[in-house]
């Protein structure tokens, strides 16, 4: 009893973390750019997407460095051709823009790899589980955990950022 209700927090746990870091790009985006951005998940998708077509020939840790790198450059082409051009308008065009945007990159990637989810192998040193006992706890989800979510956030010069002491209005 006492496995299953371990077994249940830590996916609760892990799940938060996925949904941490996708809401940290979110409020990253909005806070830095003042851009409502409806296809930031679409861009989380075309990665995973970009890796999976990429990891048959890279290997899996090749793609893993790669994809970001490929869907950065994707959102900077996106930024220069259409987001740029709404940075001094109302909040509502990039919205409308970017939930465009949204439908585009979802119709693209149905019409690359298909409707269906497509399966993506980790490498046996990942998909191993740490103990014996904890068999649901396994190496991926502490890297992706513990690498993506607090290695980026105290490390990095963005996850930095919004960790600064804002400037107070009320000093003289």
């Amino acid at each position: 009893m006492a496995q299953v209700i371990l077994f249940n927090v830590t996916n609760g746990l892990i799940i938060g973390a996925f949904y941490v870091l996708m809401a940290l790009g979110l409020s990253l985006i909005l806070n830095l750019s003042n851009v409502i951005n409806f296809a930031h998940g679409n861009f989380l998708a075309l990665g995973g997407y970009l890796a999976f077509t990429l990891s048959p020939v890279l290997g899996y840790w090749g793609a893993l460095l790669i994809s970001p790198l490929l869907t950065a450059l994707i959102g900077v082409v996106v930024e220069r051709l259409m987001i740029r051009r709404i940075y001094n308008r109302d909040p509502v065009y990039s919205l409308l823009l970017t939930f465009g945007l949204a439908f585009v990159l979802q119709d693209g990637a149905r019409y690359i790899w298909g409707p269906n989810s497509l399966p993506m192998g980790l490498p046996a040193v990942l998909a191993q589980p740490i103990t014996s006992t904890l068999f649901f706890i396994t190496w991926y989800r502490v890297f992706v955990t513990v690498i993506g979510l607090f290695a980026f956030q105290r490390h990095s010069r963005v996850g930095l950022r919004p960790f600064a002491p804002a400037p107070s209005i009320w000093k003289r």
